[in-house]
């Protein structure tokens, strides 16, 4: 009688307990890892019971060893148990912009997150931000994303707008004129005379031009593949360091100094406002070619 009562209390209880999905362990997997960097099937287990969870360890341990192969995540085992980890991410950054009528999405993952805008054409549209665990869950989310915008009938397309990264940093300095322009090469060909030789010169420089003082130049010199300075002329110029290729025996004297300046090798490019307020560009944080010249010339006019 007392064993039947016992079987009924406990049957009753596991009934009012809630079934869980891959999706709940995950939750659980992931917060364990973050809060004391590792996990076990039996800590997930238990965590699952308090949690109001009904959880068998067999079945527990299915969905953990599921879950390890598809996050990627790291697993070893110390000699009693399977111990899963983070282990090692990966450092990706993605975006993405798409369109469908006169609606935009876009994308971009970047470290553990992933910020969202979305909205009409034409405008900054809504912004939602959601974090990960790993760099490599966000850009899993992303491409998961993409699929349904996809399938919505949303296609990639050309953002008409600045490059996001100079949206979120400098978004602010949209319709305004820099006072100056500073723009910085690697790789630049310096000829020069010194005695009877004529020496060239691997050359970084940075060269500035006054935008009220020197448009047309700054606008030439935006406007090609490559230039020199016996051409165009700059307001000012800085020397970062040279190094001589070549020595040759030369009877004419140059009356300046020549550079050869290639817009392929630029590695950064400065704009200064008036109130001494700076947007800096590098080869590193946004493409030159097709991001950064384009802008630059939009903001000279």
């Amino acid at each position: 009688m007392i064993k039947r009562i016992l079987n009924n209390l406990l049957g009753n209880s596991n009934n009012s307990m809630k079934t869980h999905t891959i999706d709940d362990v995950r939750e659980v997997v992931y917060n364990l890892i973050a809060q004391n960097q590792s996990t076990t099937t039996l800590d997930v287990k238990n965590e699952l019971r308090r949690l109001g969870f009904q959880a068998f360890q067999d079945q527990v341990s299915q969905m953990v060893n599921a879950i390890v192969s598809q996050d990627n995540l790291s697993s070893r085992n110390n000699g009693k148990f399977n111990v899963h980890s983070f282990g090692a991410d990966t450092n990706e950054v993605k975006h993405v912009y798409m369109e469908l009528g006169q609606e935009f999405w876009e994308a971009k993952a970047e470290k553990r997150s992933i910020t969202i805008y979305s909205g009409k054409i034409g405008t900054d549209g809504n912004q939602e931000q959601f974090e990960f665990y790993k760099n490599s869950l966000a850009i899993k989310e992303l491409n998961r994303l993409m699929a349904e915008k996809t399938q919505q009938g949303f296609s990639q397309a050309s953002d008409p707008r600045p490059p996001l990264e100079f949206r979120q940093k400098y978004g602010h300095l949209l319709g305004k004129t820099p006072v100056s322009c500073s723009i910085g090469y690697f790789n630049v060909t310096k000829k020069e005379q010194v005695a009877n030789q004529l020496l060239t010169k691997n050359s970084g420089y940075t060269f500035t031009w006054n935008i009220s003082l020197s448009r047309q130049n700054l606008t030439q010199v935006l406007s090609q593949p490559n230039w020199n300075t016996t051409t165009i002329k700059y307001d000012s110029a800085q020397l970062l360091g040279e190094k001589t290729l070549k020595k040759e025996a030369s009877g004419v004297a140059f009356q300046t100094t020549q550079l050869e300046v290639d817009n392929a090798h630029i590695f950064q490019i400065e704009l200064t406002f008036e109130n001494g307020e700076k947007a800096v560009f590098n080869k590193f944080g946004m493409d030159m070619q097709k991001a950064v010249l384009p802008l630059v010339k939009q903001f000279i006019g």
